[in-house]
């Protein structure tokens, strides 16, 4: 295995009771690098991050960390120790208030005794400061919007405190600029030396904060690169469906993408205002 892996994935085969998503996939994910995983829906990108945090447990084949240690052989609290998940819809447990939430972060590293210690508190307290939910504390998390609720679980994750984490969708009910500063968090984390991998639907979002695509497709990886050496008009086309054209991002440099839409103003229109930062596919 590289020295600079995150997760070894070797003849991955899994799926959902007799429905198989993932079959005999091979995968190396880089250490200290935000991996994102793209490709239409159905394709496997969920499966494929709930069998890195074994949630889904593999039929055949195994997944690896860095270090050579098989995630099979590890337990439930160590997994938590070493990886944090962020699921698309996590259910709010009944009445529970944002502090308390987030503390659930801290459940890892709690002693026998189960109970939080000033440095603990501490954590949570940072925690929800990096995401601006800190005023949002003693609110009930049942009674938040959306986007709020998106961001106390993200300040649940860093409490975790783990060196790789796990996102699945997590601009979903945030608006853009949230979405920006979420973006911008994860990039902090990768510069603390943690490793992100993470599902994006938004393509410029994805090529503009990724150090490197997964594309995936009908359970398989079909390319896997930086962004400006993966995304073609090509492939947009053969994964995708998309017909879009590809342009320099003129903020950062990355592909920007521009899909060739008719709208009822007509194509010239379309293309005469400034190119959208938004291709959600």
């Amino acid at each position: 295995m590289p020295d600079r892996a995150a997760f070894a994935v070797r003849h991955l085969t899994a799926g959902y009771a007799d429905r198989t998503i993932l079959e005999d996939l091979d995968l190396t994910l880089a250490r200290g690098r935000l991996t994102a995983l793209i490709g239409p829906n159905g394709c496997g990108k969920s499966t494929l991050l709930k069998s890195l945090a074994r949630l889904i447990r593999p039929r055949r084949g195994r997944i690896e960390l860095g270090d050579g240690t098989r995630l099979e052989r590890l337990s439930a609290k160590a997994i938590a120790r070493r990886i944090a998940l962020l699921p698309q819809s996590p259910l709010v447990p009944e009445g529970i208030r944002v502090v308390d939430l987030v503390a659930y972060g801290r459940s890892p590293h709690l002693n026998a005794f189960g109970r939080l210690s000033d440095a603990d508190r501490d954590k949570v307290q940072r925690a929800m400061r990096r995401v601006a939910v800190e005023a949002l504390a003693e609110h009930p998390v049942e009674a938040l919007s959306g986007g709020q609720r998106q961001r106390v679980w993200m300040a649940m994750i860093l409490a975790q405190e783990t060196e790789i984490v796990l996102l699945d969708e997590p601009t979903t009910y945030l608006d853009l600029a949230h979405q920006y500063d979420l973006l911008a968090l994860v990039e902090e984390l990768i510069d603390e030396g943690r490793s992100v991998v993470t599902v994006l639907h938004d393509l410029n979002q994805a090529c503009r904060f990724a150090d490197e695509l997964v594309v995936m497709q009908a359970g398989r990886v079909v390319a896997q690169e930086a962004p400006r050496a993966v995304m073609s008009e090509t492939l947009l086309a053969e994964v995708f469906g998309l017909d879009a054209r590809i342009l320099p991002d003129p903020e950062s440099g990355a592909p920007l993408i521009v899909p060739r839409v008719t709208s009822r103003r007509g194509p010239a229109a379309s293309l005469s205002a400034e190119p959208p930062h938004s291709t959600t596919v």
